[in-house]
């Protein structure tokens, strides 16, 4: 069996008082499941499995790449015409980012 790490998911710091005990799951994979869901920066109540979840997750992260890299290329175009393009293109990734 292979073992591959994709990425990992961190959170804050929690003080004393706002850590809770962990819940009570049969199955490791359930109980890391929990965890996963409880770190992601989304609500995904609606969502059922954790791929589903983690896809969503990737492609909001990969939405914020795209919406700071226009934002770039957006200070460094000269020409008018192309600052519209790429600001029409921002504005709609924004509105995406929205539906999340």
């Amino acid at each position: 069996m292979k073992t591959v790490i994709g990425s990992y998911y961190r959170s804050k710091w929690f003080e004393e008082n706002e850590r809770s005990n962990l819940p009570l799951f049969l199955h490791l994979v359930d109980l890391y499941e929990h965890i996963i869901s409880e770190l992601l920066p989304i609500n995904t109540d609606t969502l059922s499995s954790i791929e589903e979840k983690l896809a969503l997750n990737k492609k909001l992260e990969q939405t914020h790449q795209e919406i700071n890299q226009l934002k770039k290329k957006l200070k460094a175009e000269k020409q008018f015409n192309r600052k519209v393009e790429i600001n029409l293109k921002l504005k709609e990734l924004e509105k995406q980012l929205s539906y999340f």
